[in-house]
């Protein structure tokens, strides 16, 4: 017979795991596979990169579009109140994303990629927090504003370091 401490402590742990370390485990796992395959089999990762990087876009396309359907209402009341504060993280977290690494001797290449990486990746990770881990579909509104927005700011940040790239060519 199970003791009502050792219950408590499992049910402890299962809230901690879902809210604390499965977001980590979902970020952390795919890289970790990426990278052992790469040092294990260079030539399949590289075959490969091509269709992750689709299949990682549509899911991530997946993710925005249900949230959005889902939500519709609620994002159309709040949009006004969350656009602008969105935006400005948005563009900021991309902004540190380049700049920064660049001040530690970074190249600009690399620096694009963290830009990118920092502006786009955050909505889809908060989103899935929002509703599996939290199980909030109201908290999810913001994240789900930030992904409509994150596509434009980041074809503008594409677009201006491209521009930026080729004026000093």
């Amino acid at each position: 017979m199970k003791s009502r401490v050792m219950g408590d402590y499992q049910a402890r742990f299962c809230e901690r795991f879902g809210s604390e370390i499965l977001p980590y485990l979902l970020d952390l796992m795919p890289v970790t596979l990426g990278m052992i395959i790469k040092s294990k089999a260079p030539a399949f990762a590289l075959k490969m990169d091509k269709p992750v990087k689709i299949i990682s876009s549509l899911l991530l396309i997946l993710i925005i579009v249900s949230v959005t359907v889902r939500e519709k209402q609620v994002l159309i009341d709040n949009f006004s109140v969350l656009g602008l504060p969105v935006l400005l993280f948005n563009v900021l977290s991309m902004a540190v994303g380049y700049f920064l690494p660049q001040l530690f001797g970074i190249d600009k290449r690399q620096s694009i990629a963290i830009g990118m990486e920092i502006g786009i990746h955050n909505g889809t990770l908060a989103i899935f927090i929002a509703l599996n881990v939290i199980n909030n579909a109201t908290m999810s509104v913001p994240p789900a504003v930030y992904s409509l927005l994150m596509f434009f700011t980041a074809a503008a940040f594409g677009f201006l370091v491209n521009v930026k790239k080729t004026a000093e060519a």
